[in-house]
């Protein structure tokens, strides 16, 4: 009997020793595992950050470059008209309007196709303030290529253009639509909005 209980006790404490043995094993795999789904939640969080961020960062561009568009008046009127691209139809106006704007290095580049009283306030921006304007107006032009005017409109004010684009950033294919006017001073773009995908860039808007 002495033997039998011996035995049953060596039995047990052997069980125990293997079950206490095998735990680093066990944490081991349990860590693994925690730190596998950490990863897998960790990554999926990035690409979800990623994508609000490029949302957001796309929407602030549009905002800002609407501000500074604004501000510095892309309304070829009077004052500088001279010095703008001759054309004699609105549509290859605003073909030259779209590439001097995407090519611009300098407030130069631009002042054809400003009124005298956006010359006034572009001229009383800081230097910083006039690099970056230009900056933005260009880099947001050169993105918009391959631009084709499909369809000119006239209209009791002036022409209506319809317009197919691609934007470079994305390869995106959209749709613009400008409306365009002319004075004894030239030709006027009053308004010119973009759309690609869910996006609508409105880069001038017409003065009511």
């Amino acid at each position: 009997m002495a033997a039998t209980k011996t035995s049953l006790v060596t039995t047990g404490d052997g069980n125990s020793r293997g079950e206490i043995e095998q735990l680093p094993t066990l944490f081991t795999k349990l860590g693994d595992d925690v730190m596998q789904l950490f990863n897998s939640q960790l990554a999926l969080f990035k690409v979800e950050i990623k994508e609000e961020a490029n949302a957001f960062t796309r929407g602030a561009t549009f905002i800002a470059l609407g501000a500074v568009i604004a501000v510095v008046g892309l309304a070829s009127a009077a004052y500088a008209q001279t010095a703008a691209p001759a054309a004699k139809t609105a549509s290859e106006y605003f073909v030259k309007y779209h590439d001097a704007m995407a090519a611009a290095k300098t407030v130069d580049d631009i002042r054809p196709f400003m009124d005298a009283d956006s010359q006034k306030e572009m001229d009383a921006a800081s230097k910083e303030e006039k690099e970056m304007g230009v900056k933005m107006i260009s880099s947001m032009y050169a993105d918009i290529t391959d631009v084709k005017v499909v369809k000119e409109t006239k209209t009791a004010t002036g022409y209506t253009l319809d317009l197919t684009a691609t934007q470079a950033s994305d390869k995106t294919a959209g749709t613009g639509t400008v409306e365009i006017s002319k004075d004894t001073a030239g030709w006027h773009v009053d308004s010119e909005v973009w759309k690609f995908g869910s996006s609508t860039m409105t880069l001038k808007k017409k003065n009511r």
